[in-house]
């Protein structure tokens, strides 16, 4: 790799090596968000005004399609986290890839996306139930399957089963990484709301909380999905020699031409039919 190197990182280094991709491709990260993202905050916004500005004068069809929203909302958020991880990873590859590729990948696969992301809420809803302890664990032990989803081409029950592989051993690890990239993020998001001053107290206060929020999240989804990222990498590294897989497919025998394919422990990337790379786990795992 150009700018990172791949090799078991400690959860430092993987809180580094986020902010490196974060910042060396912001502009693209940004822009997969901004585009995802803000033009149903928007309309989600104008809705609340609506509501607050009568809220006698609700009617079953504006809270229909507040939930409507709401419901589509859950859905664009997913596929935005989605079209972000499949840039961090040819990022962090140092794959050459577009805001734009990125986002037809994600939406290419989105019923995937949101079985996966459904099941992956259905678990830590279960796992709170039971106790906290429990949501923690489930959380680290799920918590890289939207990477296994998008870089593996993975199905949905496919990419949780396979986080629940890559993690295991590393769950302490995964959750210390995740709280501290929280941690991180939501100061951002207190220092954002600081900044501009908004004062939740009346309708409009309410609606620019919202729109906050919007910039907020903007700002701060890349910057979790490439923790997600790094550690997902991390874990390959450690387990199955990802590095050692990478450093395989690009070198060149002694007449200039690629090493050819063939080893079963150190397969070379697939086409994804998108026109991408994708990174299977060795064949005997």
């Amino acid at each position: 790799m150009a700018q990172l190197q791949l090799r078991p990182f400690s959860v430092g280094e993987v809180i580094d090596a986020a902010f490196s991709v974060y910042k060396n491709h912001f502009k693209q990260l940004i822009t997969i968000t901004a585009v995802v993202v803000v033009p149903l905050g928007v309309v989600q916004a104008l809705l609340t005004a609506q509501i607050l500005a009568d809220p006698d004068a609700l009617s079953a069809s504006t809270a229909g399609a507040s939930l409507a929203v709401a419901l589509l909302g859950m859905v664009v958020t997913q596929v935005a986290t989605a079209a972000i991880t499949l840039a961090v990873a040819d990022a962090y590859l140092d794959n050459h890839s577009t805001w734009q590729s990125s986002i037809s990948a994600a939406f290419a696969r989105t019923g995937s996306i949101v079985v996966a992301s459904l099941l992956f809420g259905l678990a830590i809803g279960l796992g709170a139930i039971a106790l906290l302890v429990g949501a923690i664990f489930l959380g680290a032990a799920l918590g890289v399957f939207m990477p296994a989803l998008m870089v593996e081409r993975l199905t949905a029950t496919a990419s949780l089963g396979r986080s629940w592989r890559l993690t295991s051993g590393n769950r302490g690890r995964v959750f210390g990484a995740w709280l501290l990239a929280f941690l991180i993020t939501l100061l951002l998001s207190l220092a954002i709301s600081a900044v501009i001053g908004i004062a939740i107290t009346t309708g409009t206060a309410t609606v620019g909380a919202q729109m906050i929020g919007i910039v907020g999240s903007v700002l701060t989804t890349p910057f979790l999905a490439a923790v997600v990222v790094i550690i997902y990498f991390d874990l390959r590294v450690r387990k199955e020699g990802f590095d050692l897989e990478l450093l395989a497919s690009q070198l060149l025998t002694s007449d200039g031409t690629a090493l050819a394919p063939g080893s079963d422990t150190n397969p070379p990337p697939e086409a994804s039919g998108d026109g991408g790379e994708v990174w299977p786990p060795p064949a005997d795992r």
